[in-house]
């Protein structure tokens, strides 16, 4: 069983950004993410009652999220083959800072 508490940012070459974690019981409402970038850390508010605290966040998350109003969360699960992940779920998080 993976670690459910991992996380991964990618950023695209157009500067787009997506927040990869695994999947989680029941569906996101009103997702939220808060930004503090000098503590690098973001905390993740899935719903009312599932929030994380994301740390060591990569300064070039920061950057490439300054500015933008909403962030592309992809909630993923292992597929077949255990080095691949499945997309069980994608939504667009409201950013705050």
């Amino acid at each position: 069983m993976p670690d459910m508490n991992t996380f991964e940012f990618l950023i695209t070459e157009e500067d787009d950004v997506a927040l990869l974690l695994y999947a989680r019981e029941g569906k996101a409402d009103r997702a939220l993410v808060r930004l503090f970038r000098n503590e690098q850390k973001v905390e993740f508010y899935r719903n009312e009652e599932d929030e994380l605290t994301l740390e060591n966040v990569d300064d070039n998350v920061f950057v490439s999220l300054a500015g933008k109003k909403q962030l592309l969360v992809c909630e993923v699960l292992p597929a077949e083959n255990d080095d691949e992940l499945e997309i069980i779920d994608s939504y667009m998080s409201e950013i705050v800072e």
